[in-house]
């Protein structure tokens, strides 16, 4: 799958990537102090639980806040850029990586362990509690649904630790991006076709809307021309059996002519239009 991705990829993040594979044999260097990232230095110090045991170790939060300044500049050098998690910026376990604009979310976390905590003996409503201790180990993820086989968590082992692997997780990044990239591309073909498809769907029930108030005018201006046919018909009958009333007679008449749609303009809706004039 990655060398499918890489034959699709962009000039430029081709080159990204074609430049860090020329790079592989020299790790990105990792010096044991380092000034910290912009970013990173205005994280809040670890917070701790509800339980009064904090999400990391003293050593872990350390690591993980050089690992982080060091792959932030690493990004940047790249053209790519950080940001914090919107909406939640004090929310150091997550951060967003972006390169051609399609973003990638990552988590970076200290690893933890469940430990059952027993009730303590000398209070007799005390019970056994469970709470969540940090290992040491750290663990970095991509966190977007990728429908493809990449590679997209790193986590520290007794004997490799992830600062080791910043140049694997650059190049990951890549493939991470462009299946972002692909994947995007085709959501939106779907909805550029689920949008076609409704915009049919609306212009056929607007034809059939349009048809059944035709039909429903035509249907009414024929009742309209059956009544004034009744009425003259009516007016005559009783035309040749009396003379009296002549007044009613002619207004029953004009009532006739002006139901009669043969002689008045419709009285329907001129937005509305029959089948023959679409």
């Amino acid at each position: 799958m990655s060398s499918a991705l890489e034959a699709t990829m962009p000039e430029p993040l081709a080159a990204l990537l074609c430049a860090e594979r020329d790079a592989s044999s020299e790790p990105i260097a990792f010096p044991k102090t380092t000034k910290p990232h912009r970013l990173v230095e205005a994280w809040p110090k670890p917070q701790r639980t509800a339980y009064g045991v904090p999400w990391f170790s003293s050593e872990g939060e350390s690591r993980r806040r050089r690992i982080a300044s060091v792959l932030f500049r690493e990004i940047e050098l790249r053209g790519g850029q950080v940001c914090l998690d919107k909406g939640n910026e004090h929310n150091t376990h997550r951060f967003n990586i972006t390169f051609f604009n399609e973003t990638i979310e990552v988590s970076f976390q200290e690893r933890v362990t469940k430990v059952k905590v027993p009730p303590d003996p000398k209070l007799s409503y005390s019970y056994e509690t469970t709470e969540w201790h940090p290992t040491g180990f750290l663990r970095l993820r991509f966190e977007n649904y990728l429908d493809v086989p990449i590679r997209r968590e790193w986590n520290d082992t007794e004997t490799k630790r992830i600062e080791r692997n910043l140049r694997e997780i650059l190049i990951a990044l890549y493939f991470a991006i462009e299946a972002e990239r692909l994947r995007n591309e085709r959501l939106r073909r779907e909805d550029a076709v689920r949008a076609e498809a409704q915009r049919q769907r609306w212009e056929r029930e607007e034809r059939e809307r349009r048809e059944r108030d035709a039909i429903h005018a035509l249907l009414t201006e024929a009742k309209a021309f059956e009544d004034a046919r009744r009425i003259r018909s009516y007016v005559k009958a009783m035309k040749e059996r009396t003379a009296r009333d002549a007044a009613r007679c002619k207004w029953a008449v004009s009532v006739a002519d002006r139901l009669d749609p043969a002689k008045t303009p419709r009285r329907v809706s001129t937005n509305i239009q029959s089948p023959g004039k679409r």
